[in-house]
């Protein structure tokens, strides 16, 4: 492992308990009730931006996670998530190919390549899921990301539904994992004319989409029961 990746974790494993309910405390606990609801249909990685040449080892560790979990058979696939947010690459392609890399066959690896903040990786993952057919779903992250979005989950869970577990790393497993750099390649990941987020928005408007914004629940509901009334008509048809 490199020191700039055993770096990141122990950062999140001192922070994450002060900042998300001491969710690394309890990682093992999810992780438990993951294996008792496997198999998923797929699990929902969030992004994180890329530099030229340099993979962040938060962006790393999630991807050795959620790899970990496919092997496992705690998942039968993987969505990633994320745009070209604050660098020219595309978050969910990088991952997805560094997980290709790892050995995850790409008919197993799904993209949704439009968040562009953590709480849209969540709702934009679980859309993608839908559209997939996949019902059975759950958030593969660090466990800061994922106490910082419990409460969001929730609200999705409420307002519309959403049937998310949280599968957060548990760092004790990470740490018997090879998670050494495979060779990969980010050539197709990267878009032309690129604007970065703060750029494009406000410090407030980021902020906004920090806490979900962004997001249209209402007309997400009102989607939901178009698609509900469409479907009952076609089954009362002769």
């Amino acid at each position: 492992m490199r020191t700039s990746t055993l770096r990141t974790f122990l950062f999140i494993a001192v922070l994450a308990p002060m900042l998300s309910g001491c969710y690394i405390l309890r990682s093992s606990n999810y992780f438990v009730k993951a294996t008792e609801a496997a198999p998923y249909d797929a699990v929902i990685v969030p992004g994180v931006p890329y530099a030229d040449e340099s993979m962040s080892g938060v962006m790393k560790i999630r991807v050795h996670w959620a790899a970990y979990l496919y092997r496992k058979g705690i998942t039968r696939n993987i969505i990633f998530s994320g745009g070209a947010v604050h660098t020219p690459y595309i978050e969910a392609r990088v991952m997805a190919n560094y997980a290709e890399a790892l050995g995850v066959p790409p008919e197993h690896i799904q993209l949704e390549p439009l968040a562009q903040h953590s709480t849209e990786n969540l709702f934009y993952g679980w859309k993608r899921a839908r559209e997939l057919g996949y019902n059975h779903v759950a958030l593969a992250t660090d466990p800061f990301q994922a106490g910082m979005l419990k409460q969001f989950n929730g609200r999705l869970r409420r307002e519309l539904g959403a049937q998310v577990d949280l599968v957060p790393i548990v760092f004790r497993t990470l740490k018997t994992l090879d998670l050494r750099d495979p060779v990969f390649d980010v050539s197709d990941c990267r878009v032309a004319d690129f604007t970065p987020l703060d750029a494009r928005e406000g410090f407030f408007q980021r902020l906004k989409g920090t806490f979900g914004g962004n997001i249209d629940l209402e007309r997400e509901r009102a989607t939901q029961a178009r698609a509900r009334d469409a479907s009952m008509r076609d089954l009362a048809r002769p």
